[in-house]
């Protein structure tokens, strides 16, 4: 700061007029008897006697401020101006380097860099969570259609079949030449078990009930009806007390009606299906085993839950009808599982190995029934759904052939 600056500042704190800086200007002191004030330097007219009131401030009146306060500055000065500041700030500046300019100027880069880098964090995290929820969302929304589609279809399908099992042996019902029993599609499976070699093993008279009913003949017009429909409809599969009544289809492997339906059309609930190894003619199967997805809202095989309930287990029997006849089922047991363990197996090499089968399924069962004995040549049915929240549980239910109507 130099002395005109200096000037300027006294002036206008101790109202120095012009006429009081002009008599300054004439007045003007040597450089050798300035005093220095830690870099501020205040001229000071040797003799005082010169000064009058018109020069405005006087050596005595300096003096006078200078015993009011050691700094020559009362308090009123100090509080607009604090001298010791502004040199400490002017010494800074002047002591600043090119280096340490540029480190702040990098440091208030890095700064802004931060905050920028935040704000890019911050709104990629908001994305992010747009884009979890509209997922979630177009889950939902294709879960939900994919239900409606699904019960659209089967519900139609169950009321068809309701309706035809209703009707009673008064006039009015409809006429339909109906393929001889065991012909076409069954008996073309029974031919390819024929040519394996494979023993045939049909269920001797005094172990299942035989019933000649004209309720079978109703169904065959209805099952007829579902096979120009679809040629893979295998039959029908109904158990009272729940939403179990859907047609039943087999392909040539075990996962195609994962996701069709039984019209064909692409479907995650998928179709019930029999195992692509079965044969048509159940009779001719040790063990028939159907699949079904346990959708969560109360479809397809969900219900097959409800025997975990005991009292549901031991009065709730499963009927299956085919071309070949109306199959009644006992239920024996039923457990939690593995899909790798081999509940579903359909081929045994020998009657002990079948038998064992029986026996192993029934000891996991978690009820058991009185009076339950297996026999070499038993019909078993074996149904096979999953099991919420684990991706590799099954449940598996089996039952033993008791009742044939035809």
């Amino acid at each position: 700061m130099d002395n005109n600056e200096l000037e300027r500042i006294l002036g206008e704190v101790f109202d120095i007029t012009d006429d009081t800086a002009s008599a300054g200007e004439k007045n003007k002191v040597p450089s050798s008897l300035t005093t220095e004030n830690t870099e501020n330097r205040i001229l000071i007219d040797p003799d005082p006697e010169k000064n009058n009131s018109s020069n405005g401030i006087t050596m005595k009146d300096f003096a006078e401020k200078d015993e009011t306060n050691d700094d020559g500055v009362d308090d009123k000065m100090k509080n607009e101006v604090d001298f010791s500041k502004v040199n400490d700030f002017l010494e800074s500046l002047d002591n600043l380097t090119p280096d340490q300019v540029a480190a702040d100027a990098a440091g208030e880069k890095k700064k802004k860099s931060r905050i920028a880098s935040f704000g890019i964090v911050r709104i990629l995290i908001i994305l992010l969570c747009f884009g979890v929820f509209g997922y979630c969302a177009y889950q939902l929304v294709d879960i939900g259609i994919n239900y409606k589609l699904s019960d659209d279809l089967y519900d139609d399908i169950a009321d068809k079949y309701r309706e035809a099992m209703r009707a009673t042996d008064e006039g009015g019902e409809r006429v339909l030449r109906l393929p001889a029993v065991g012909i076409d599609k069954p008996m073309k499976n029974y031919a390819d078990v024929l040519a394996t070699g494979a023993e045939i093993y049909v269920s001797p008279e005094h172990d299942i009930e035989h019933v000649v009913t004209m309720r079978f003949q109703r169904f065959l017009v209805y099952l007829e009806d579902l096979r120009q429909e679809n040629p893979d409809t295998y039959g029908y599969i109904d158990i009272a007390g729940t939403k179990i009544s859907y047609p039943v289809v087999q392909g040539t492997d075990n996962e195609y009606y994962l996701r069709h339906a039984f019209n064909g059309s692409y479907l995650k609930a998928g179709a019930v299906f029999a195992d692509h190894r079965n044969s048509r003619w159940i009779e001719c199967n040790r063990n028939t085993v159907f699949y079904g997805h346990n959708l969560q809202n109360g479809s397809m095989f969900h219900q097959l839950e409800e025997y975990l309930n005991e009292d549901f287990f031991m009065s709730t029997p499963v009927e299956v009808s085919t071309y070949d006849g109306i199959y009644t089922f006992e239920v024996f047991s039923v457990y939690r599982t593995k899909m790798d363990y081999q509940y579903f197996e359909t081929d045994f090499s020998s009657d002990e190995e079948f038998l064992e089968f029986c026996k192993e399924a029934e000891k996991n069962s978690l009820f058991h029934k009185e009076g339950i004995t297996f026999e070499a040549d038993d019909k078993l049915l074996t149904l096979s759904t999953c099991i919420t929240g684990d991706s590799s549980g099954r449940y598996a239910i089996h039952a033993k052939l008791v009742k044939v109507e035809t």
